[in-house]
């Protein structure tokens, strides 16, 4: 594998180009979430707004298919190649796709068929991201002690950030400034920039290969594993539906039952990322010798008891109090993500785990990603905007319960007397 064997203390220039990288590959993949409205009006101009918005958001679904092969393809690349040579495929192939939308014809050109190929593209671009985020988000973490391997994992998670940060600035001059006519660029210089990443890596980066294993090697692997994988997508799930209601619903769902509009949601967005970045940092250092399970769980077991009590008094309310609901969601997403890369390393402890965990990820964050387009649905159906907050309920209550049941698995038996 790509490690030296002792135990790192400090940052290398490996770590670097990872994080360097996760920053591309995060705005590439969050830009179209928050140009959405501008895609919808593009793409899916014959509908009602709403209906728009869901269709555009919809284009997500292919993710519960694509990130999975994503993950898999990536993660056998890496244990039988190298993580380096995974590592700079999947950057360049997620930067040639993100290029690549930003040139597909819009529906006044192609009609039906515009639509169907950005479908195409984002599948495509899918993959690509899941095999970079399936092998970045755990190899960062080798080698570390848990106060090293926490830190790490937040710098990990606040690189995210930082290119989400950006994604949202762009999305919010598009949006704000009527610049909707630009939106190709925004996919045009994300993916040129992945170029760029992927030139960083291959000075960085040596490749080892291992010794290639069957096919039904990996099948009878992920067949023993099953609960951890489930256990990863859960959680991995839990992760993005507290990132996608805070930058993603919220600002198309709070223009609908308050006066705050879709342009100023967007501008408190670019300071809410902020915010979130900063916390990561500090959040990830003050607990950073703290057990990463139980951090894990009080949080989530906080935003299960307060999501409801908090979102029934949304509907007509101020500015203020919307930014007070989205930003306590961000701490309490903030303590979880800090100890999450942490929490799922500890799940396994062979050369597999990049494998196993990315399939669970891939199927959460897949799952993850539809939160717009089901809370949006829920919210459009039922016409009670408590439904969102029930489903963030629900969503937490699995997330608690599948990680009791690991810590119990986990646990060691008590001695004999």
């Amino acid at each position: 594998m790509l490690q030296a064997k002792n135990s790192r203390t400090a940052l290398t220039k490996q770590d670097l180009s990872i994080l360097i990288g996760n920053s591309l590959d995060h705005f590439d993949t969050a830009i179209y979430s928050f140009i959405a409205p501008v895609i919808s009006e593009i793409f899916f101009p014959n509908y009602d707004p709403i209906v728009s918005l869901i269709l555009t958001y919809s284009v997500f679904a292919s993710s519960l298919f694509t990130r999975p092969i994503g993950s898999i393809v990536f993660s056998v690349v890496a244990r039988n190649k190298g993580a380096a040579l995974a590592l700079s495929y999947s950057l360049i192939g997620l930067s040639i796709t993100t290029i690549a939308i930003g040139f597909i014809p819009t529906y006044a050109v192609l009609g039906c068929f515009a639509p169907f190929i950005l479908t195409i593209f984002r599948m495509l671009q899918g993959i690509f991201a899941e095999g970079e985020k399936a092998i970045a988000k755990l190899y960062i973490l080798e080698n570390k002690l848990h106060v090293q391997a926490v830190k790490a994992s937040t710098l990990y998670q606040f690189s995210s950030m930082v290119g989400i940060i950006l994604a949202s600035f762009a999305g919010t001059l598009l949006i704000n400034y009527n610049y909707s006519n630009y939106w190709r660029l925004c996919f045009i210089l994300g993916g040129g920039s992945g170029i760029i990443g992927y030139n960083l890596r291959k000075y960085v980066y040596r490749v080892e290969m291992d010794q290639v294993k069957p096919l039904y090697y990996e099948i009878r692997l992920v067949r023993d594993n099953k609960l951890k994988i489930f256990s990863v997508a859960v959680v991995s799930c839990f992760s993005y539906v507290t990132y996608s209601i805070v930058f993603i619903v919220m600002n198309n769902f709070v223009p609908g039952i308050t006066s705050i509009s879709l342009e100023l949601m967007m501008s408190y967005n670019i300071i809410l990322l902020v915010v979130d970045a900063g916390m990561l940092l500090l959040i990830g250092y003050l607990i950073r010798e703290y057990n990463s399970t139980r951090v894990m769980m009080i949080s989530t077991a906080v935003l299960f008891i307060t999501i409801v009590p908090l979102w029934r008094n949304i509907d007509g309310s101020g500015l203020w109090y919307v930014n007070f609901v989205r930003l306590w969601i961000i701490t309490i997403g903030v303590f979880f993500t800090c100890s999450i890369n942490v929490w799922i390393d500890s799940l396994f402890e062979n050369e597999d785990k990049y494998l196993l965990s990315g399939i669970g990820e891939a199927i959460g964050s897949s799952i993850g990603r539809l939160t717009p387009i089901l809370c949006m649905m829920l919210w459009h159906f039922t016409k009670f905007s408590i439904s969102i907050a029930l489903y963030i309920a629900i969503i937490a209550l699995l997330t608690i319960w599948i990680m009791r049941a690991n810590s119990k698995l986990n646990s060691p038996p008590p001695a004999d007397l």
